[in-house]
């Protein structure tokens, strides 16, 4: 198994030569690095096994927040410009997303779903995150009840 990986990475590093030296003459600038393509490559042999597939559901943490006094929502954020103590309440859920891609971002995965508007968010133990089975969500969710 190990002198299958280093033909890989030795394949990868012929195969990062010739796109990088095929960019330089044509004037193209190197849309990836030796590490992405590795990442890639190894990817698709199946050496490293991402933690979920396109298609399955993951979980979030949602809040859902009331009108205040005044009638405005809060935004996470402020509320509105408002200079008023906030007195809206959140309720929170949890809510079931499907993976539509997914990314290796260094040390953490990251996924797209169809509840993230396009963008890429961490597949780990953060507030913002996204859990990979329904109890560990609902474990999130009654830590942060807790607090």
């Amino acid at each position: 198994m190990k002198d299958r990986l280093i033909e890989w990475i030795v394949q990868i590093e012929r195969e990062y030569a010739i796109y990088h030296s095929d960019c330089e003459e044509a004037g193209v600038t190197i849309m990836a690095s030796f590490e992405d393509m590795l990442a890639d490559h190894l990817l698709a042999e199946g050496v490293i096994v991402p933690p979920c597939k396109v298609g399955d559901t993951v979980y979030s943490i949602k809040a859902t927040y009331s009108k205040c006094h005044l009638g405005t929502y809060w935004d996470e954020i402020r509320c509105d410009g408002c200079e008023c103590t906030c007195d809206s309440h959140s309720t929170y859920s949890i809510q079931e997303e499907t993976v539509i891609e997914l990314s290796c971002g260094g040390r953490y995965w990251c996924v797209k779903t169809n509840k993230t508007n396009g963008n890429f968010v961490f597949l780990a133990d953060t507030p913002y995150g996204r859990y990979l089975a329904r109890e560990e969500a609902e474990k999130a969710l009654a830590e942060r009840r807790e607090e």
